[in-house]
């Protein structure tokens, strides 16, 4: 089953990352993330049946919901994968490649009871808790990459920036680890059969 994507926006949840971060709401956040969302609903829809089909296929984990809510925020500090929320960015090449990001963190965390989470965190026990979760992620994006533009390291990684050091160094070091360790070896390794 490949799941529907609905993007929205949500006033209480934007207004709330704006008061948690310390920032004063503006009345036009809501026209601003409208206009964002048909961009990078646009953006996706190139690739979308690909993504969600090639996340499922190269983890061997079925999306386990027929819906996702995608929701757009202004005020988020950051991109999350549960609730899946996007944060708005100059480029919607950008926003599709970190919602394909968070959907690979999305499917594992539908699939929690297939993922050998004691077994990662043992063997990468000297690794940061935000690289440790982003090795199995990085392990997908790199096959679904090789997969859709038979280079790992292009397609959405362009996007997504994961080299670059605003990345952060525990994401770059996921990534290291994929590459040194083999992105298939991960998944067999770190995803049950069922």
């Amino acid at each position: 089953m490949i799941p529907k994507l609905n993007f929205a926006y949500s006033y209480i949840y934007d207004s709330t990352f704006a008061e948690l971060t310390g920032k004063k709401y503006s009345n036009t956040a809501k026209v601003e993330a409208n206009t964002y969302m048909k961009a990078l609903e646009k953006e996706f829809s190139r690739y979308s049946v690909r993504v969600l089909s090639g996340i499922s296929k190269v983890s061997g984990l079925e999306w386990q919901k027929r819906q996702i809510d995608v929701y757009i925020s202004k005020y988020a500090p950051y991109s999350i994968s549960v609730p899946l929320t996007i944060r708005i960015l100059k480029n919607p090449k950008s926003g599709a490649a970190i919602l394909v990001h968070e959907l690979a963190h999305n499917i594992v965390f539908q699939n929690q009871e297939r993922i050998r989470y004691m077994k990662l965190f043992r063997d990468y026990n000297r690794e940061s808790t935000a690289t440790k979760y982003h090795i199995i992620e990085g392990a997908i994006l790199y096959l679904l990459n090789k997969d859709m533009f038979s280079d790992g390291l292009g397609g959405f990684f362009k996007y997504d920036n994961w080299a670059l050091s605003k990345a952060g160094k525990d994401y770059r070091r996921a990534i290291e680890i994929v590459l040194r360790e083999g992105a298939g070896n991960i998944i067999k390794r770190y995803i049950s059969k069922s």
